[in-house]
């Protein structure tokens, strides 16, 4: 009889112990979201969409702008997002967000050239030509979005999971600062009209005939094969004539600023890795994939640079630029407890 008893007294104190750490298991895993905090650095490419930089010039007759690229684009940021969780085994759920990115890297344009209607400083009607040395222009931006992502987990142990969001990202505000050291050639062609003693616009390709005065390069290097002081012929005929012409002339407004439009939608994928710290604390190493298509509410037809060698920038140029980011991020989850458990939510569902 004694045996029976303490076989029962041990099944009993065994079944009260599995129901205690059950109950406790229970009562502390009321977690219903989560909260993280990531810092993300990455690498960036840019591609833009961009209006004629001849088209905002009077009567323009003889333009090219070269190929337009980016280069040395980076990232660096953080985000801030809280999740909740849609089932009870905390597999799937929804994430929301900010995230905040300094972007930086160079935009370059091999060429630019364009010949227009212009007046000089005496009314004067004639021909500007306006030509840009390669154009680098070093771009620094602010850009603010929401992530609005799906959420879904893995656990592999106590303490470790793995975590997927993915959605959309939708733009809050991004401008862009940037900054050139390119100089610009000014050179003139005017066109007496001996008959009305007016000077007049030849829009020709290839302009001629009486009256023809050419203040250019070509001119020059035509009458002096081997000359070797193309500036000072330019700016002595521009100084005798009243011209805008001038070889290498620095340029004013090369810094300068650009904004973007908001309401733009992109998405964003977010795989990581999450190692426990402590009970309601986790180790997050992930990745990330950004796309946003952005377009500049500024005004894209402004000129890229004036007959007064004034500079716009040619960030100022682009109806729209499309960036992709691809980088890492390293962060913190914190566990959010729901309400406390009662011995009826234990009772309700066992």
């Amino acid at each position: 009889m004694k045996r029976k008893l303490l076989y029962a007294g041990c099944a009993l104190l065994l079944t009260v112990s599995g129901a205690n750490a059950q109950m406790r298991g229970y009562f502390q895993s009321g977690t219903d979201g989560y909260a993280q905090v990531d810092v993300l650095y990455g690498s960036l490419t840019n591609s833009f969409s961009r209006a004629k930089l001849e088209a905002a010039y009077s009567n323009y007759c003889k333009a090219y702008d070269g190929k337009l690229s980016f280069t040395d684009g980076k990232s660096v940021g953080f985000s801030a997002k809280v999740g909740y969780y849609l089932n009870e085994s905390k597999t799937f759920g929804v994430t929301v967000g900010l995230i905040y990115q300094r972007q930086s890297g160079t935009m370059n344009l091999d060429t630019f050239h364009v010949e227009y209607q212009s007046v000089d400083s005496k009314k004067r009607v004639f021909r500007q030509l306006l030509s840009l040395h390669p154009v680098s222009e070093t771009i620094n931006s602010q850009n603010i979005s929401l992530p609005f992502m799906a959420h879904y987990q893995k656990k592999f142990s106590e303490s470790f999971f793995i975590g997927i969001d993915a959605g959309i990202l939708y733009n809050v505000s991004m401008s862009s600062d940037y900054s050139s050291n390119s100089t610009m050639n000014e050179e003139a062609i005017y066109q007496y009209n001996s008959t009305t003693k007016t000077f007049v616009y030849n829009s020709s390709p290839t302009p001629s005939g009486p009256g023809y005065i050419p203040i250019t390069l070509a001119q020059y290097y035509k009458t002096y094969p081997k000359g070797n002081a193309p500036g000072a012929y330019l700016t002595t005929y521009g100084d005798n004539f009243g011209a805008n012409v001038g070889l290498n002339k620095p340029l004013t407004g090369k810094t300068g600023s650009a904004n973007y439009s908001n309401g733009s939608i992109g998405y964003l994928i977010e795989p990581s890795a999450n190692f426990q710290l402590t009970d309601l604390t986790f180790l997050c190493i992930g990745m990330y994939y950004a796309y946003q298509d952005i377009n500049n509410v500024g005004n894209s037809k402004k000129q890229l640079v004036t007959g007064k060698a004034v500079f716009n920038g040619l960030v100022n140029g682009t109806t729209s630029v499309q960036g992709t980011s691809i980088g890492v991020s390293v962060g913190v989850k914190y566990a959010l407890r729901g309400r406390s458990a009662t011995i009826m939510d234990y009772v309700e569902k066992y």
